[in-house]
């Protein structure tokens, strides 16, 4: 399930590229200090701008949980799991 999530993400992403969008906007993925994942996508001239998305918070323990919001027509993610206990 989620190798097809990534396969969305990678196609939604090209298909918003047409030439000018990808040079100022796009998706970053990080690492973040707990450790964990921070994504960042670019909503910004896209049919998802102007989507309602409600904020996500899951707290399954302190080591797996995982937060989404839109603000400013970005999309932001966080997830503080290890990807090894997935897969």
């Amino acid at each position: 399930m989620r190798y097809m999530n990534l396969k969305w993400l990678e196609a939604w992403y090209k298909n918003n590229c047409n030439g000018s969008w990808e040079h100022s906007y796009g998706i970053r993925i990080d690492t973040l200090d707990n450790p964990g994942w921070g994504i960042r996508i670019d909503l910004v001239d896209t049919e998802l701008k102007n989507k309602f998305f409600e904020s996500l918070k899951i707290e399954r323990s302190k080591d797996d949980w995982v937060h989404c919001k839109v603000s400013d027509y970005v999309s932001k993610g966080q997830e503080e799991q290890r990807i090894s206990k997935k897969y």
